[in-house]
């Protein structure tokens, strides 16, 4: 295994977090202000992908928020050449809030894997409204249900042992194996294995004929994309739990998992573009049908628009998030 040193990798830890948190907390900014911006430009209901990709940018949001403050105080606050560490009461919120939002976040990419699985096995279900409600209220009972017991946990830990515990830029003991057995590795793992089978199920399913090849391609590719940000952001996480459980501490996995992982936001912006750019039904000319500039129009938008001297931020929220939040990509 790779070695790194524990001064380095703590810092490594700080910069990595800093920076991808603020990458991946732009990148669900992006998304949410785009599902505000519709939602006030239609009196339409949000379609059922829709407000599955806004829970998911949600807890991206809440998550790197907490990780950007977190990284704040370890970068700012403690003594020259050495980190800092949040004080306990803003630690009992942040650390709860992190393993919330962290282990909610991975679920909701299991939620729409689901949702995706369900639209091509039962599409008549999809017509049933009833059905659908009772459905959203299990989805949040199934995140939550398996993300909550990881920030009680944290809770009970902070005002029990160590106040400061989940807030610390060094390296901390992954804790007890049973507690993180049940409310770390299992959650993460279901949720994985879930993306995973539910992409083999879609794909075995799209290989029919029964489905023009349009719809075939979509959904095989929103699928991929997802699975593609779950097993590059997930699966050094899982391994890091993995192997800390059975071997010990590895400073390079962790610091590998951490920068990863807190990139998932950034990653789940991306594909949430690719699929704009894709998605959508054009009326004419390449302008989808309620006036708006179809998302493969990217390009000369960006020259367009940088002639103006306009920030690729606003062609984003203008001209493509809209189209994904306007109809339905599952």
């Amino acid at each position: 295994m790779f070695y790194i040193h524990e001064g380095n990798a703590t810092w490594i830890d700080v910069w990595g977090t800093l920076i991808c948190s603020t990458l991946s907390l732009i990148g669900s900014t992006i998304i949410i202000v785009s599902f505000i911006t519709v939602k006030q430009q239609s009196a339409q209901a949000s379609p059922r992908s829709a407000r599955m990709i806004l829970n998911l940018a949600l807890s991206d949001f809440v998550w790197f928020f907490a990780a950007f403050i977190q990284a704040c105080f370890w970068f700012f606050t403690g003594p020259v050449g050495d980190v800092g560490v949040p004080p306990p009461g803003v630690c009992w919120v942040l650390g709860p809030l992190l393993n919330l939002s962290r282990i909610s976040s991975l679920l909701w990419t299991s939620v729409i894997a689901f949702e995706a699985l369900k639209s091509v096995t039962r599409r008549k279900w999809l017509s049933d409204k009833e059905n659908l409600l009772r459905y959203d209220t299990y989805y949040f009972m199934f995140v939550y249900g398996f993300a909550l017991p990881s920030a009680i946990h944290l809770m009970y830990e902070q005002h029990t042992d160590d106040a400061n515990v989940g807030c610390r830029a060094e390296y901390e003991h992954i804790g007890d194996f049973l507690s993180i057995f049940l409310t770390e590795f299992v959650p993460i793992t279901f949720g994985f294995c879930l993306n995973v089978f539910s992409f083999y199920r879609v794909k075995r399913k799209m290989a029919s004929r029964a489905f023009p090849r349009s719809v075939r391609n979509r959904r095989r590719r929103v699928m991929l994309y997802y699975l593609a940000v779950c097993v590059l952001c997930w699966a050094p996480t899982m391994l890091h739990y993995a192997y800390s459980l059975a071997f010990g501490s590895s400073r390079f996995l962790e610091v590998l998992a951490r920068c990863l992982l807190y990139l998932t936001g950034l990653f789940n912006f991306l594909v949430f573009g690719i699929n704009v750019s894709g998605g959508g039904r054009k009326g004419g000319r390449g302008r989808e049908r309620d006036g708006m500039l179809h998302c493969q129009q990217i390009p000369f938008c960006v020259t367009h628009h940088h002639r103006h001297g306009r920030a690729l931020f606003s062609i984003c929220i203008l001209y493509c998030a809209p189209n994904v939040l306007s109809s339905d990509v599952l």
